[in-house]
């Protein structure tokens, strides 16, 4: 019997290499590429398809994916699985005409970081597809981590500072290397196709055209979204903290949807760089994977002559940048913002702390 699909994309990311953009691009053109026989399932989350991911995982319950999905055991692990892929299925029989499959979750990267679980993904995927491509883009890895503290602090970190794995312990998440081989033995390394993230963005649409080139989209006449997750600046993410130690204050009634409103209204604000590293720190990080970008370099960028990433750490400064530790001023300035008048003053509350960092009050 035919599956539906003759080609399933499996778009990884990893994370902090545009996969935001991405997916909102794929999610706000679902029409446009079914009607060029592409089919970008709506899971119900937003943008991310993480929803694979929370299939697929050992123990999604004990994930902040199991959490949102109300997935609390493996028993509602299994119930969520029978109603998800009924209702996947009910959306292939209204796509008759795509022959790809396309499935976008850079928490592949992240969460399933075993053979088993990255299996599991296959073995649910299999009945309705008959061949796969992965597309995996690669980020310098001390670039990633200075990217990953925005989105930590974002999620609740309450630090002002970064902190790196132990010189000596083992650190998965920046070892492309092991990435590809996990998902080659399940898939076969002749499925595996990379990008890099700092070359894509040559391109006049940066990630989105680079990406769409990769999986044979045609990017004109499509709906370009504004790009997400947008650098923001030390007062940005300060703000962002005083508006998480609000949200987990009991005597502060705040709701998610109010979080995270705030929280977007903050970083757009606030847009900036902010570098948690040290040029030296920076340089001493990115040497750990010396070894494992080579080996990436041969498996999926043999073309490319070594070093496999532009060593360039001039952004850097000398020392590395922390936060303020002024709590108690940015918690005043977002309480006096959540006031229904505050929220038409945003552009002067952003001044406001600016002026506060500055020792201004």
């Amino acid at each position: 019997m035919r599956k539906p699909f003759k080609l399933c994309i499996l778009h990884i990311g990893t994370e902090k290499t545009g996969s935001s953009s991405i997916q909102a691009f794929l999610s706000g053109n679902r029409r446009a590429l079914l009607k060029e026989g592409i089919f970008y399932p709506d899971t119900g989350a937003v943008g991310t398809q993480w929803e694979f991911v929370a299939l697929a995982h050992k123990a999604p319950w004990s994930m902040d994916i199991g959490r949102v999905l109300n997935i609390t055991d493996h028993q509602s692990q299994q119930t969520f699985k029978t109603r998800f892929l009924e209702n996947f299925t009910k959306q292939i029989t209204q796509a008759e005409t795509a022959e790809t499959l396309l499935i976008s979750a850079e928490h592949f990267h992240s969460r399933l970081n075993t053979n088993a679980m990255v299996e599991n993904l296959k073995s649910i995927l299999d009945p309705f597809v008959e061949d796969y491509k992965i597309l995996v883009y690669f980020r310098r890895q001390d670039e990633v981590a200075v990217s990953l503290f925005s989105t930590q602090v974002k999620s609740g970190f309450e630090g002002i500072a970064l902190t790196l794995p132990e010189p000596t312990a083992p650190a998965p998440y920046y070892d492309y290397a092991s990435l590809v081989t996990r998902w080659a033995s399940v898939f076969g390394v002749d499925k595996l196709s990379g990008g890099l993230y700092n070359q894509a963005l040559f391109h006049d649409d940066g990630i989105l055209a680079d990406f769409c080139d990769k999986v044979d989209i045609d990017l004109d006449g499509k709906k370009i979204p504004k790009w997400q997750n947008s650098s923001v600046s030390a007062i940005g993410l300060k703000f962002i903290q005083a508006v998480n130690k609000l949200y987990k204050d009991q005597g502060e009634a705040m709701s998610a949807r109010e979080r995270g409103d705030l929280i977007r209204r903050s970083s757009a604000a606030n847009k900036g760089k902010f570098y948690p590293l040290s040029e030296d720190q920076a340089k001493s990080f990115y040497a750990r994977f010396s070894d494992s970008n080579e080996q990436l370099r041969l498996m999926l960028f043999p073309e490319n002559p070594a070093p496999l990433f532009l060593e360039d750490f001039s952004q850097y400064p000398k020392t590395a940048e922390t936060l303020p530790n002024d709590d108690e001023s940015f918690i005043q300035t977002v309480k006096a913002w959540r006031k229904p008048q505050g929220r038409q003053r945003l552009r002067a509350l952003a001044k406001k702390t600016k002026r506060l960092l500055n020792g201004d009050r």
